[in-house]
């Protein structure tokens, strides 16, 4: 599976006739993923706020499954949905 994203992502480059565009979205998205960092061990380092926001996704993870995984119709349509979003990416 690895290879044909690989192949498939090496295709793509060589089609695009817009390589300046891709490298420098690129950087912008690696400067964005050190400036969460960034955010993210700030608010870390707040007293309390860790605690609540890991009650956030713990209260959140709890909704989703029994929004989409306690039972076999939510399941079934959950991965139709990802195997379609999958499809269009790839």
């Amino acid at each position: 599976k690895l290879r044909e994203v690989t192949d498939t992502l090496s295709e793509k480059w060589e089609e695009s006739d817009e390589k300046p565009a891709i490298v420098t979205l690129s950087v912008y998205g690696f400067v964005g993923l050190v400036a969460a960092n960034g955010t993210l061990r700030a608010v870390d380092s707040l007293p309390l706020i860790p605690d609540l926001l890991e009650l956030v996704g713990i209260l959140f993870s709890g909704f989703f499954v029994y929004q989409n995984l306690l039972y076999k119709p939510d399941r079934a349509a959950l991965k139709e949905t990802v195997t379609k979003t999958l499809n269009k990416i790839l």
